[in-house]
């Protein structure tokens, strides 16, 4: 039980990374900076990876020792419940965020676009005015 217990605690530690990670890229997306966004999902993915791995070792430990919560000492229990607590603050935290960062990610794409429709025509004015020019 004691290994579940800080399989959860470890588990929420790659959380705080996770929303950690996430504050430093909104400070980058809300100043236009987008130069770092590969990183930024490369690194996000990695973290991913290691809490579905410490997932899968609860769940290995779970099915060994067939774990009933009650059983458990208060202290242990208590860690148990403020584990599951503060991964369920994270998990919402984290949420808020990424809703953040995909508005920053739209409005960037929109102005890209905008950008390059606005290059597409100054193009199509350009031909048209040489165009005119020789005749």
């Amino acid at each position: 039980m004691i290994r579940i217990v800080s399989l959860l605690e470890e588990k929420n530690q790659y959380l705080e990374k996770f929303y950690k990670l996430n504050e430093k890229e909104l400070i980058d997306l809300a100043d236009n900076r987008h130069d770092n966004i590969e990183n930024f999902y490369a690194a996000r993915e990695g973290i991913l990876k290691m809490v579905e791995k410490i997932d899968s070792l609860i769940d290995e430990q779970i099915k060994l020792n067939e774990i009933d919560i009650n059983s458990a000492s208060g202290l242990l229990k208590k860690r148990i419940v403020k584990a599951f607590a503060y991964k369920t603050e994270l998990v919402n935290l984290v949420l808020s965020q990424d809703l953040q960062i995909i508005s920053y990610i739209e409005r960037a794409k929109t102005e890209l676009i905008e950008e390059l429709s606005n290059v597409k025509k100054e193009k199509q004015a350009m031909k048209a005015y040489r165009a005119g020019n020789k005749i």
